[in-house]
Formats: structure tokens, sequence, C-alpha cells
């Protein structure tokens, strides 16, 4: 038997969402940052889409089938910044991120 595991930063149509809830076995969600500045300086977009379908997917999915990543990037994000967006993520259980 397969294991599908797929990554991805949810920044995609709401519509598109059943492709990521849907047969598949566990998830890498890499949101980059939860502050809205920081996400829309480094991606040059806002996080509301991601934001949104991230709530939804937590609706749908198990939350033992989801990690989520927020990664530190230098010049844009500190060790406080991923910090406090894994705080503000209280209905994940599985995170990778930078602590220091």
């Amino acid at each position: 038997m397969w294991s599908v595991n797929i990554e991805t930063s949810l920044n995609v149509p709401k519509e598109k969402m059943p492709a990521v809830a849907n047969d598949i076995d566990f998830r890498y969600v890499d949101i980059k940052d939860m502050n809205p500045e920081i996400y829309l300086r480094y991606t040059e977009k806002p996080n509301t889409q991601v934001l949104a379908n991230l709530a939804e997917l937590i609706r749908i999915v198990p939350a033992e089938r989801i990690c989520v990543r927020v990664p530190l990037i230098k010049g844009y994000n500190s060790p406080e910044d991923t910090r406090r967006s894994v705080d503000a993520l209280t209905n994940i259980k599985r995170f990778e991120y930078v602590a220091e």
C-alpha cells in the first residue's frame, strides 16, 4: 500500500482544497510566517488565502495528519517571529520551525 504525502503552501484557490484534503495521508504545510507583513514582504502576496485554506484544512483533516512548517527566512523573520506564528496556530499539533 502506498502512503501519499504532499508539501504545499496552500496558496491556491479554495476550490482546489479537495485535492489537498482527499486521498492524502499526510500534509506538510509551509506557511512562511503568520505575520501578514512578513509574508507579503517575502512572497509579494497576501497570506489571507493561505490562512483561510489552512483553517479549512484543519476543519476537515485530523490534526495528526498535518505538520506546519514555519521556516526561519534570513532577512525576513526572526526566531521570535517563528515562535509567534507557532503560538498562533493553536489547532495544530505538529510543527517544524526554528525556535532559537
